[in-house]
Protein backbone atom coordinates (compact mmCIF):
# COMPACT_ATOMS: atom_id res chain seq x y z
CA UNK A 1 0.00 0.00 0.00
CA UNK A 2 0.99 3.62 -0.41
CA UNK A 3 0.60 5.50 2.87
CA UNK A 4 0.56 8.80 1.00
CA UNK A 5 -2.72 7.86 -0.70
CA UNK A 6 -5.89 8.22 1.37
CA UNK A 7 -7.69 5.47 -0.58
CA UNK A 8 -4.92 2.96 0.27
CA UNK A 9 -4.98 4.00 3.93
CA UNK A 10 -8.78 3.65 4.02
CA UNK A 11 -8.54 0.13 2.55
CA UNK A 12 -6.07 -0.82 5.28
CA UNK A 13 -8.29 0.67 7.98
CA UNK A 14 -11.30 -1.26 6.65
CA UNK A 15 -9.29 -4.49 6.61
CA UNK A 16 -8.09 -3.98 10.19
CA UNK A 17 -11.58 -3.07 11.39
CA UNK A 18 -13.09 -6.14 9.72
CA UNK A 19 -10.48 -8.41 11.23
CA UNK A 20 -9.95 -6.90 14.70
CA UNK A 21 -12.69 -4.35 15.34
CA UNK A 22 -10.47 -1.96 17.29
CA UNK A 23 -6.82 -0.99 17.65
CA UNK A 24 -4.82 -0.48 20.86
CA UNK A 25 -1.85 1.24 19.23
CA UNK A 26 -0.89 2.91 15.97
CA UNK A 27 2.81 3.34 15.27
CA UNK A 28 3.44 5.73 12.39
CA UNK A 29 6.84 4.59 11.18
CA UNK A 30 7.32 5.71 7.60
CA UNK A 31 9.97 7.99 6.29
CA UNK A 32 12.47 8.73 3.60
CA UNK A 33 15.27 11.19 3.11
CA UNK A 34 17.86 12.51 0.69
CA UNK A 35 20.60 15.08 0.96
CA UNK A 36 20.34 18.39 -0.88
CA UNK A 37 20.73 22.10 -0.33
CA UNK A 38 17.45 23.96 -0.39
CA UNK A 39 18.66 25.77 -3.54
CA UNK A 40 19.06 22.46 -5.37
CA UNK A 41 15.89 20.89 -3.97
CA UNK A 42 13.15 20.52 -6.56
CA UNK A 43 9.58 21.34 -5.63
CA UNK A 44 8.58 17.77 -6.62
CA UNK A 45 11.13 16.26 -4.21
CA UNK A 46 10.00 18.67 -1.50
CA UNK A 47 6.39 17.53 -1.87
CA UNK A 48 7.32 13.86 -2.22
CA UNK A 49 9.14 13.83 1.13
CA UNK A 50 6.45 15.86 2.86
CA UNK A 51 3.91 13.28 1.70
CA UNK A 52 5.91 10.29 2.96
CA UNK A 53 7.27 11.80 6.17
CA UNK A 54 4.38 14.00 7.34
CA UNK A 55 1.19 13.57 5.31
CA UNK A 56 1.29 9.82 6.01
CA UNK A 57 1.09 10.53 9.77
CA UNK A 58 -1.97 12.72 9.16
CA UNK A 59 -3.67 10.14 6.92
CA UNK A 60 -2.98 7.15 9.17
CA UNK A 61 -3.97 8.98 12.37
CA UNK A 62 -7.16 10.32 10.81
CA UNK A 63 -8.15 6.90 9.47
CA UNK A 64 -7.34 4.93 12.62
CA UNK A 65 -8.61 7.29 15.33
CA UNK A 66 -12.13 5.78 15.19
CA UNK A 67 -10.63 2.31 15.79
CA UNK A 68 -8.40 3.63 18.57
CA UNK A 69 -11.44 5.19 20.30
CA UNK A 70 -13.19 1.78 20.21
CA UNK A 71 -10.44 0.07 22.21
CA UNK A 72 -11.41 -0.56 25.83
CA UNK A 73 -8.93 0.84 28.32
CA UNK A 74 -7.45 3.54 26.13
CA UNK A 75 -5.16 3.52 23.14
CA UNK A 76 -1.98 5.10 21.88
CA UNK A 77 -0.42 6.71 18.81
CA UNK A 78 3.36 6.70 18.53
CA UNK A 79 4.91 8.79 15.77
CA UNK A 80 8.41 8.11 14.55
CA UNK A 81 10.07 11.49 14.22
CA UNK A 82 13.85 12.02 14.33
CA UNK A 83 16.51 13.89 16.23
CA UNK A 84 16.57 16.03 13.09
CA UNK A 85 13.12 17.27 14.04
CA UNK A 86 14.77 18.65 17.19
CA UNK A 87 18.03 19.95 15.70
CA UNK A 88 19.14 20.91 12.22
CA UNK A 89 21.46 18.84 10.07
CA UNK A 90 23.38 19.87 6.94
CA UNK A 91 21.77 19.17 3.56
CA UNK A 92 18.45 17.95 4.99
CA UNK A 93 16.01 20.89 4.75
CA UNK A 94 12.89 18.92 3.89
CA UNK A 95 13.64 15.99 6.24
CA UNK A 96 14.24 18.34 9.19
CA UNK A 97 11.07 20.28 8.31
CA UNK A 98 8.89 17.17 8.07
CA UNK A 99 10.17 15.61 11.27
CA UNK A 100 9.68 18.92 13.09
CA UNK A 101 6.15 18.87 11.69
CA UNK A 102 5.64 15.35 13.05
CA UNK A 103 6.64 16.62 16.50
CA UNK A 104 4.23 19.55 16.29
CA UNK A 105 1.43 17.30 15.05
CA UNK A 106 2.15 14.90 17.92
CA UNK A 107 1.69 17.68 20.46
CA UNK A 108 -1.47 18.92 18.79
CA UNK A 109 -3.02 15.44 18.63
CA UNK A 110 -2.12 14.96 22.30
CA UNK A 111 -4.16 18.06 23.13
CA UNK A 112 -7.22 16.88 21.21
CA UNK A 113 -7.19 13.16 22.03
CA UNK A 114 -5.75 12.87 25.54
CA UNK A 115 -9.16 13.77 26.99
CA UNK A 116 -10.56 10.92 24.87
CA UNK A 117 -8.14 8.42 26.50
CA UNK A 118 -5.80 8.22 23.52
CA UNK A 119 -2.20 8.95 24.40
CA UNK A 120 -0.02 10.47 21.65
CA UNK A 121 3.78 10.49 21.80
CA UNK A 122 6.76 10.66 19.46
CA UNK A 123 10.10 8.86 19.38
CA UNK A 124 13.08 10.73 17.93
CA UNK A 125 15.74 8.22 16.88
CA UNK A 126 19.31 9.16 16.26
CA UNK A 127 21.51 7.19 13.85
CA UNK A 128 20.44 3.52 13.66
CA UNK A 129 21.58 0.61 11.49
CA UNK A 130 18.53 0.81 9.21
CA UNK A 131 18.77 -0.28 5.58
CA UNK A 132 18.74 3.42 4.58
CA UNK A 133 21.68 4.28 6.85
CA UNK A 134 23.59 1.19 5.70
CA UNK A 135 22.98 2.33 2.12
CA UNK A 136 24.37 5.80 2.86
CA UNK A 137 27.52 4.27 4.32
CA UNK A 138 27.95 1.67 1.54
CA UNK A 139 27.48 4.32 -1.18
CA UNK A 140 29.95 6.71 0.46
CA UNK A 141 27.29 9.39 1.11
CA UNK A 142 28.10 9.10 4.80
CA UNK A 143 30.41 7.20 7.10
CA UNK A 144 30.12 5.49 10.43
CA UNK A 145 32.65 7.98 11.84
CA UNK A 146 30.58 10.95 10.64
CA UNK A 147 27.36 9.51 12.07
CA UNK A 148 28.89 8.67 15.46
CA UNK A 149 30.97 11.86 15.81
CA UNK A 150 28.24 13.59 17.86
CA UNK A 151 26.82 10.49 19.58
CA UNK A 152 28.06 10.47 23.17
CA UNK A 153 27.74 6.68 23.40
CA UNK A 154 30.07 6.50 20.37
CA UNK A 155 28.04 4.06 18.28
CA UNK A 156 25.10 3.70 15.93
CA UNK A 157 21.97 2.15 17.49
CA UNK A 158 20.68 -1.26 16.54
CA UNK A 159 17.18 -1.07 15.06
CA UNK A 160 15.89 -3.22 17.92
CA UNK A 161 16.90 -0.48 20.38
CA UNK A 162 14.65 1.97 18.56
CA UNK A 163 11.84 -0.60 18.18
CA UNK A 164 11.78 -1.38 21.91
CA UNK A 165 11.50 2.32 22.65
CA UNK A 166 8.57 2.64 20.23
CA UNK A 167 6.73 -0.30 21.78
CA UNK A 168 7.05 1.03 25.34
CA UNK A 169 4.81 4.13 24.91
CA UNK A 170 2.15 1.85 23.37
CA UNK A 171 2.16 -0.40 26.44
CA UNK A 172 0.17 -0.14 29.65
CA UNK A 173 3.48 0.45 31.45
CA UNK A 174 3.50 3.93 29.88
CA UNK A 175 -0.07 4.80 30.90
CA UNK A 176 0.88 8.30 32.12
CA UNK A 177 3.25 9.23 29.29
CA UNK A 178 1.43 11.61 26.98
CA UNK A 179 2.35 14.43 24.63
CA UNK A 180 6.06 13.86 24.85
CA UNK A 181 8.90 13.39 22.39
CA UNK A 182 11.55 10.93 23.49
CA UNK A 183 15.03 11.27 21.98
CA UNK A 184 16.61 7.84 21.52
CA UNK A 185 19.94 9.05 20.27
CA UNK A 186 22.84 7.95 22.48
CA UNK A 187 23.21 11.54 23.72
CA UNK A 188 23.33 13.19 20.28
CA UNK A 189 20.95 16.05 21.04
CA UNK A 190 22.41 17.08 24.43
CA UNK A 191 25.69 18.30 22.95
Amino acid sequence: MDITKSEDVERLRAHVEDRYGSVKALINNAGNNFRSTIEDLSEDNWHRLIDVDLTSVFLMSKAFLPLLRKHDGGASIINNASVYGLVGNPLMPVYCATKGGVLSLTGQLACDYGPKNIRVNAVCPGPAWSPRVRGYIESGKSSEERLTSKVLLGRIAECSEIAHTMVFPASDAASYIHGTSLAVDGGYTIQ
